[in-house]
């Protein structure tokens, strides 16, 4: 099991934005930093970008089991379409 996967729930919303950050900056609009002052963890990042099907369906899985507190079924649905789009 990946380490992110392993830490408490809250930490695991921040795996969820790697992607995001990653397409962010790929597209040109900007560093990580524009999005986050601490931009993205680097380890996740390194994740990604090595397996990017793999990562993304941890976080579908994270979604889909609940594994992140108190997101509403319509802001989950849209992440999960976005991850299922990008893998």
């Amino acid at each position: 099991m990946p380490d992110f996967l392993q830490e408490p729930k809250v930490a695991n919303v921040e795996a969820l934005k790697v992607p995001m950050f990653y397409v962010w900056h790929k597209l040109g609009y900007g560093h990580t930093y524009t999005l986050s002052p601490r931009g993205a963890n680097a380890y996740w990042l390194a994740s990604f970008k090595t397996s990017p099907p793999e990562y993304l369906s941890e976080c579908i899985s994270l979604l889909q089991h609940g594994e992140i507190p108190y997101v509403d079924m319509g802001l989950r649905n849209s992440m999960i379409n976005f991850y299922l789009k990008l893998s």
